[in-house]
């Protein structure tokens, strides 16, 4: 059972929470995205989290992964009891949502069609300069 420690993470790290499952097509249609957010943003303070709504367990999402043709190269939380979700009301698939050094949610998006990113990419950009250095 994984944890995410918001607390340690304040002030520090600009997070990238992303909502998905493996049922969901334009979950995947998205994640190679957020991929290129992660490889170009990770080492500027951005942490992109996968987390996963899947309820049949750990094997069969891992195996799902490994059989992607973009490898997720960003840490993936299983939500099974969907206590993450909720707390974020992550009810529709994908929600992705940054929340800022400071701990505040500046982007919720529920849903994903190309260019998406865009829009999430520009809100990196402003958020990675407010990063307490």
């Amino acid at each position: 059972n994984q944890r995410i420690d918001f607390a340690q993470l304040k002030g520090k790290k600009v997070v990238i929470l992303d909502f998905w499952s493996i049922y969901c097509a334009s979950c995947i249609e998205e994640m190679p995205r957020l991929i290129e957010i992660h490889n170009e943003f990770s080492n500027k303070g951005v942490l992109v989290i996968g987390v996963n709504l899947d309820s049949f367990g750990t094997h069969r999402v891992a195996r799902f992964m490994q059989g992607m043709d973009t490898k997720i190269n960003f840490p993936v939380v299983i939500d099974k009891t969907r206590q993450i979700a909720t707390s974020f009301s992550a009810m529709v698939l994908p929600t992705t949502l940054l929340i800022d050094a400071s701990g505040k949610i500046r982007f919720y998006h529920v849903g994903y069609k190309p260019g998406d990113e865009k829009q999430l990419r520009s809100i990196v950009l402003q958020a990675i300069k407010e990063i307490r250095k």
